[in-house]
């Protein structure tokens, strides 16, 4: 009996042994999966730097044209300011002109018909005399 009970444990002790070295296997093949999952999780972290670094570039470069174009666009608009007073101040300087060529026309009339009355009056008198 000591005998087939001594079988016994020993076969019970193999099928765990073999229990535990499947297990040891399964582990293993699941560690070098995770291993697997950590690598490429590795490479795509550093596809996600080397991807915000170049974004962060590109958005530096974006944000230095930003500001040169807004400092462009300033200026044109004080330039077309400028450019807008002279018009105005041209447009009023005319106007005056005009005003005053009016006046001065006016004037010319108002003179050559006192002049005209007056050779008129001057004519009426000598053909009296």
């Amino acid at each position: 009996q000591r005998r087939v009970h001594g079988q016994g444990r020993i076969r019970d002790l193999e099928a765990e042994m073999e229990a535990e070295q499947r297990r040891a296997r399964e582990a293993m093949a699941g560690a070098r999966k995770w291993e697997r999952q950590l690598k490429e999780t590795i490479v795509l972290m550093e596809d996600d730097r080397r991807m915000v670094a170049e974004l962060t570039g590109l958005n530096d470069s974006l944000n230095l044209k930003l500001k040169a174009y807004r400092r462009q666009i300033e200026e044109a608009e004080e330039v077309a300011n400028i450019a807008m007073n002279k018009y105005r101040k041209a447009t009023t300087l005319i106007e005056e002109a005009e005003n005053r060529a009016d006046c001065a026309e006016k004037n010319l009339q108002v003179v050559r018909r006192s002049r005209s009355m007056s050779v008129t009056r001057e004519v009426h008198r000598v053909i009296q005399m």
